[in-house]
């Protein structure tokens, strides 16, 4: 049994975590070339190419009849340019220089259903790819949450502490450190796209995946959101007698 002048020094952990649904879906394109031919070429076509991705950016991004954009924040980065020459070989005495020429962009959507058409219409243009997507919350959802988190995370510490005082015999716990860990908010996985049958559509889901991409329109192919977790963690130390 533990006497009056005994103390326990308690270290634990608090979490809690909710599931809430995702708010903007964000899309990562790049435009990219490399060529032998001269800095010039590489550098033009990206030009150009990133020119025609700007447009429609920013016509998605407008509202029209009433109707609010499907793209609410939209950027890009610099152009990227660098060369790169291979070492000189016996077959390969003097190798070609490849330049290179990059630029980035990214979008949140929060109409997860224009996803999929944007993505066929942009990846269509010279030059450009889709690096994937993934899911977010608004920072204002996260912020109206944090608070929320604090509380069960702190709640979940002390249940934790006056279990082990329990068990050691000790029956005054109280806390005397707080450590709060950043709270954490993603998606466990970034998920693809998935086939929805239309009636102008032919195929089974099996030969739609396979061989007959040519009767697949960006219209069947559809992007599901996946919810988003935010988890916060406290590091509570308490002393118990």
């Amino acid at each position: 049994m533990a006497t009056e002048q005994q103390q326990l020094e308690i270290n634990v952990s608090g979490e809690y975590s909710i599931n809430l649904p995702a708010e903007r879906a964000v899309l990562e394109i790049k435009v990219y070339m490399e060529t032998t031919k001269n800095k010039h070429k590489a550098t033009d076509s990206v030009v150009a190419s990133s020119r025609k991705v700007e447009s429609i950016l920013r016509d998605n991004s407008k509202a029209i009849n009433g109707k609010e954009p499907s793209i609410d924040y939209w950027s890009r980065d610099s152009l990227h340019e660098s060369h790169y020459t291979m070492s000189r070989t016996e077959k390969e005495p003097n190798p070609p220089t490849e330049y290179r020429a990059r630029v980035n962009f990214d979008m949140h959507l929060k109409t997860f259903s224009k996803l999929g058409p944007l993505i066929h219409e942009l990846c269509a243009i010279d030059h450009v790819s889709s690096q994937g997507v993934k899911w977010i919350l608004t920072q204002p959802t996260q912020d109206a949450q944090r608070s929320h988190l604090r509380l069960k995370a702190a709640q979940d510490a002390r249940k934790k502490a006056d279990e082990y005082a329990a068990a050691m015999e000790y029956s005054k716990v109280w806390a005397v450190e707080v450590r709060e860990s950043a709270a954490i908010a993603r998606s466990s996985n970034r998920k693809t796209g998935a086939f929805v049958q239309r009636e102008d559509v032919t195929g089974t889901s099996k030969n739609m995946a396979g061989e007959d991409w040519e009767d697949v329109s960006e219209e069947s192919f559809q992007y599901s959101p996946e919810d988003i977790t935010m988890m916060q963690t406290v590091n509570v130390k308490f002393l118990a007698v």
